[in-house]
């Protein structure tokens, strides 16, 4: 798996217009890039739950300021936290297999 199949089952969990979906892989994929670069590659640093957490705050922080996703800063609405929370899923799930080629051409035969 690797950024960019890690970003689309990200962009594919969030639900917002279809008109948005470029833009969003843009920001979500530039956010996942600089984390790397900045504390290191997944497939050698293992991250903890809270640097996801801090991972999906980011990504969200840029879908807002692109007008993804709504700001809800002084409102009830939980679009952001349901953002946060669907990225901290996917990370969760997708962060450990990193690297590894999911497809049977990678089996001996």
């Amino acid at each position: 798996m690797d950024s960019h199949q890690i970003t689309e089952t990200i962009i594919q969990n969030l639900t917002f217009p279809r008109h948005h979906e470029p833009r969003a892989k843009l920001q979500v994929w530039f956010e996942l890039m600089n984390t790397f670069r900045k504390y290191g590659d997944p497939r050698v640093k293992q991250y903890n739950e809270d640097d996801i957490r801090d991972i999906a705050i980011r990504c969200v922080d840029h879908l807002v300021r692109d007008f993804i996703i709504k700001d809800c800063i002084d409102t009830n609405d939980q679009d952001e936290f349901e953002a946060q929370d669907s990225i901290v899923e996917v990370l969760n799930d997708t962060l450990p297999k990193y690297g590894q080629i999911l497809s049977e051409n990678n089996i001996d035969k």
